[in-house]
């Protein structure tokens, strides 16, 4: 593939065309030059022109290969600029994601903590007006353990509440009515 590139293939026509030349020159030469002049002197120049043309030649391909070579380096750095900038384009991108994320976040993380402590301040008013009603107020789980008794609860059946959390309800039954309120 190297060999048939335009330039290759120039040079080696334009070195090929002038060997040529060179060679015709050289033999006019040799014919207009004295014949007293020995073969051994005429192969001597034929040498010499042959020479100089191959270093023309070599010149020659030596500078494409240069070109080729500045060529490719520039073809890589503008393909490296290229991914720059797109790495570029992605941060800046990515960059305005997470800054808009972290807003999202810091508001829902605000409206969390305003719903926790209006949640909190409404605890609190219904612990005050449990504890503060005259109505005995219980509350059991699944299991019928007793998890939540109120101040009148107490008094009125004369235990103390930590007495009686994680206690099953039907055991402070009267054991006459335990069974009637198994079946409720």
């Amino acid at each position: 593939a190297f060999l048939n590139q335009p330039l290759v293939l120039g040079a080696a026509q334009g070195l090929d065309t002038l060997l040529r030349e060179i060679e015709t020159a050289e033999r006019l030469h040799v014919e207009a030059t004295d014949a007293t002049v020995g073969p051994s002197v005429r192969r001597a120049r034929a040498l010499q022109v042959t020479a100089m043309g191959l270093a023309v030649g070599l010149t020659l391909l030596a500078a494409w290969l240069a070109w080729r070579e500045v060529q490719r380096r520039a073809h890589s750095e503008a393909q490296l600029r290229q991914a720059q900038l797109r790495t570029e384009a992605t941060v800046v991108e990515r960059t305005a994601q997470l800054l808009q994320s972290n807003r999202d976040l810091t508001q829902q993380i605000a409206e969390r903590e305003r719903l926790r402590a209006e949640l909190q301040d409404s605890e609190q008013r219904l612990r005050a007006v449990v504890q503060s009603s005259s109505d005995l107020i219980h509350s059991t789980d699944r299991a019928g353990h007793l998890r939540f008794v109120n101040a009148a609860w107490c008094r009125a059946l004369g235990y103390e509440a930590g007495e009686v959390i994680d206690r099953l309800a039907t055991d402070l039954a009267d054991p006459a009515d335990r069974e009637r309120i198994a079946a409720l």
